[in-house]
């Protein structure tokens, strides 16, 4: 299934992504923040080629033109993301990442929220179906995109094993097994009113 969404529509345009989450199969630790045991301890962190995840069927990517100029982003990206789930809980991942000329895409910063926990504070069922607003922090980073690269987006539910798999029930993660597990259909509002990254831009350092 493609999801890949290069640019924008007309202004005042709606849509919708859709993709199904299942914890039985989540979406794979690659990169990022983190130092998962191995045979070479952090092996597996920083920037790292993002092909195989954004191949997955459950991770949507939405990818910018080349960029004219180069960016230069100093700060910390968020993702304000509006969204729909078919469970009573789920997590909402995210990545920005850099796609160099060759199509190469890297990840740049990284996030996850807990919709349980999307007010703080104790945890509330979500309501099936229903619309949600979102505020998911990536990351602080400074980072120079460089002119003719673009930017990406990923959005999935799960990063595993980084972060505990979400049964996508009320069930406690630390103690499931594959019983608890339930399958959730998810969707992403895109377009106007819409899911949108936050990214602080920094003037760009003069040449020479």
């Amino acid at each position: 299934m493609d999801h890949r969404v290069a640019g924008g529509g007309p202004a005042g345009e709606q849509a919708t992504l859709t993709y199904r989450s299942d914890p039985a199969n989540p979406v794979p630790t690659t990169g990022g923040v983190t130092f998962l045991p191995g045979l070479l301890v952090a092996r597996n962190s920083g920037p790292k080629d993002q092909a195989a995840i954004e191949a997955r069927d459950d991770v949507l990517v939405l990818t910018s033109p080349p960029l004219e100029t180069g960016l230069t982003i100093a700060g910390e990206v968020v993702l304000h993301l509006e969204a729909a789930s078919s469970a009573e809980d789920c997590d909402w991942t995210a990545r920005l990442t850099e796609v160099d000329p060759a199509g190469r895409s890297a990840g740049l910063v990284d996030g996850i929220l807990r919709a349980r926990y999307r007010h703080g504070g104790d945890a509330v069922a979500l309501v099936p179906g229903r619309r949600e607003s979102y505020w998911l922090p990536l990351g602080s980073i400074a980072h120079v995109v460089p002119a003719g690269h673009r930017l990406r987006l990923q959005i999935a539910s799960s990063n595993h094993p980084r972060f505990d798999r979400n049964p996508q029930t009320m069930a406690d993660p630390a103690g499931v097994t594959g019983d608890d597990f339930a399958v959730a259909d998810q969707t992403v509002f895109v377009g106007a009113g819409g899911t949108h990254l936050v990214i602080p831009i920094a003037p760009g350092l003069p040449e020479g």
